[in-house]
């Protein structure tokens, strides 16, 4: 449901808007050939799935022009 999510603004900027179980400190994530961002959570030695998320600016591919610093980098799922 749309209404049981939480809005939020990124350190860069963007804004969006996430499950309510989001939290202060997670991360963004795009899951190569996914088609939406992810939020995810780091817990010491690995990183928590927390679900999907929107992300204006973000959606179709464009996180690679709008965010420099963006890199794509392996991760380890529980």
């Amino acid at each position: 449901d749309v209404f049981q999510r939480a809005f939020f603004i990124t350190n860069s900027g963007f804004i969006g808007l996430a499950l309510l179980e989001a939290t202060v400190g997670d991360i963004i994530c795009i899951f190569l050939g996914a088609p939406t961002p992810f939020m995810i959570r780091n817990r010491q030695g690995y990183f928590q799935f927390i679900g999907p998320c929107y992300v204006y600016g973000i959606m179709k591919g464009e996180v690679m022009e709008n965010l420099p610093e963006a890199k794509v980098v392996d991760i380890h799922l529980r």
